[in-house]
Formats: C-alpha cells, structure tokens, sequence
C-alpha cells in the first residue's frame, strides 16, 4: 500500500534519526485542506491529523470491540499519527479522511436538513407512542405481566428449589476441586528434589 508523500513526516527540529516527540508538528504538504502546520482545516475550527486520527480509531474501535476497545484504539491511532513511519502516514491519513467524511456529512446536513428531518420523525414517533399507551395503557399492561411472570418464577422456584440445587451443586464443585488442588499441592512438597 503506498501511501502519498502529502502524509509523510516532516520533523521541525533535530536529526532524521530522532524520534520525533508528540510537541513536533505534522505538516500537510499538499495543501488541499491546509489550516495551520499540522492540522486539516474543518469548518471553523482546525484539527489537528492526530487528533482526528485518534476520534477515528476510536470510534472504529468502540463499534468492532465496545468502550475499552475504542478508548485503546483511540490512543494508539492518536499516538502513530505523531510518529515517522509507515503506521504514522497511515494514521494521519486516516485522521484526514475522517475530516473529509465529516465536512461532506456537515454538507449533506445542511442541504438537506437531515438531523431536522430526524428528529421531528422521532418526536412525532414520540406522541404517536404516548397516545398508544395512553388509549391502551400498555405500560401498565406490561408492568402487571412482568410483576406476574416475577412472582410465578419465585412460587416455582418455592416450590422446585432449582436455583438453591444449582448454587450448591457450584459449591460442592468448588470445593471438590479446591480439596484436589491442595492434596496436589501437599503431594508436590512432599516429593524430595
């Protein structure tokens, strides 16, 4: 995968063999989105390819993997978009399609109204929603079920001791290991070298 000399490193300071510290910048050479060195211009605000990096990987990881996922992938993307090297030149490009996919969203948005549009849909959605439960009380209806379904469990468990069967079936399982465990382990001290 070739990756264009427009997301390459360019250190400001120090020799080509220094690690660059995160303080340096990144420069966006071809001047396509340029705001500040370092940074892709967005809006009216400028972020910077690291930073947008980060956002992305981020969010990539919080819909593959979940919270801590996200938050790592987050952190390591921000991190290789500050270093030299292949990985960095990748992250920074990515931060800057993610600004790219940002203003062309903010674009469509504003053509076409489409986060109005939506959340009228929800309200609407709403009310339709309260008069269905207010005509037919459904809450109501459902809370009773739940209640019902509840204390049944509770008579049949009462009744059948299923849960109180498990949980000592668990223990006496634990305990059987744990007893194997520490038979092995006065076998193995007693065992001379």
């Amino acid at each position: 995968m070739a990756v264009l000399d427009e997301y390459k490193w360019a250190p400001g300071r120090g020799s080509d063999d220094d690690i660059p510290p995160a303080s340096e910048s990144l420069v966006h050479q071809e001047g396509a989105n340029e705001g500040e060195e370092g940074t892709v211009a967005s809006g009216s605000t400028n972020i910077s390819s690291a930073t947008a990096a980060a956002l992305a990987g981020g969010v990539i990881g919080l819909l593959v993997g979940g919270p801590v996922l996200g938050l790592v992938a987050g952190i390591g993307t921000g991190y290789a978009a500050t270093t030299e090297g292949p990985s960095g030149d990748i992250a920074r490009a990515t931060g800057d399609v993610a600004v790219s996919v940002g203003k062309s969203a903010k674009q469509i948005n504003d053509k076409h109204h489409v986060t109005d549009k939506a959340q009228e849909s929800i309200q609407s959605a709403w009310v339709k929603v309260r008069e269905v439960n207010e005509k037919h009380h459904l809450v109501a209806r459902i809370s009773a079920c739940l209640r019902s379904m509840g204390e049944k469990v509770m008579e049949y468990e009462n009744k059948s001791h299923i849960l109180e069967n498990i949980l000592k079936g668990i223990v006496s399982g634990a305990t059987a290991l744990l007893e194997k465990l520490r038979g092995r382990d006065a076998n193995e001290q007693n065992v001379p070298n």
